[in-house]
């Protein structure tokens, strides 16, 4: 039971989009983390984030529960396959869906003396699911591939008085299959917290922002994140 982490923290977003009203959003994110007792590098994380997003002055709320497992390669390189389905619902919207996905995610570490670069690749699949309640019954229809590419680079740092690190990050998101409204975005991030070389610690705790630009649409996303 010492080997489990548990997870939260709290995500606020605000996009711009052109010609429509804006976007902003709270996320709960909610995790649980199960480690192996004869290798902690393989874990199971359960999630189940919860976000309100406002569009103008209607709100729709959305939940999910995920799982996905981490498998070491080597000491350098992680996959990790998941699979999730959350549901969301606006009433103000009149609208309600399911959505399913899976994704295999792929990271694999650089270490140097002074830094850590980490180079992570993801695909994942997307589809709505019909949703019925009584008569009423819906499906969208959406059916995306999603690639997800980026680098980050870890610097050690010596912040209030004790061992950190820094995260820049570049990611890149591409959407193909049905056609939405946006279908890649670039986003660059910073955050600060607990150094992740510091490998006996037994909490950790991360704060950020990041800023997101796609056709039409530019915003950022402030993060807290602990894990205990």
């Amino acid at each position: 039971m010492n080997n489990n982490a548990v997870g939260i923290g709290l995500n606020y977003s605000s996009f711009s989009v052109s010609n429509r009203p804006n976007i902003s959003s709270f996320t709960l994110p909610l995790s649980y983390s199960i480690k192996n007792d004869i290798d902690p590098r393989r874990q199971l994380n359960i999630s189940m984030p919860i976000t309100v997003v406002s569009v103008g002055d209607a709100k729709t709320y959305h939940g999910g529960l995920g799982a996905a497992y981490r498998i070491p390669m080597s000491d350098r390189w992680t996959i990790t396959p998941g699979a999730r389905y959350s549901a969301t619902v606006s009433k103000d919207q009149a609208s309600i869906a399911g959505l399913f996905s899976g994704s295999v995610a792929s990271t694999y570490v650089f270490e140097q003396d002074a830094f850590d670069i980490t180079v992570g690749n993801m695909i994942g699949y997307y589809a709505t699911q019909k949703f019925t309640a009584g008569d009423y019954s819906f499906n969208p229809g959406i059916k995306n591939t999603v690639l997800r590419n980026g680098v980050m680079l870890t610097q050690p740092v010596m912040a209030l008085g004790q061992a950190m690190s820094v995260e820049y990050s570049i990611i890149d998101t591409r959407y193909l299959g049905t056609d939405v409204f946006m279908d890649n975005t670039q986003e660059v991030g910073v955050t600060l917290g607990t150094s992740k070389r510091a490998t006996s610690a037994r909490s950790y705790l991360r704060a950020g922002m990041s800023y997101t630009h796609g056709p039409s649409i530019s915003g950022f996303t402030l993060k807290l994140g602990y894990w205990f």
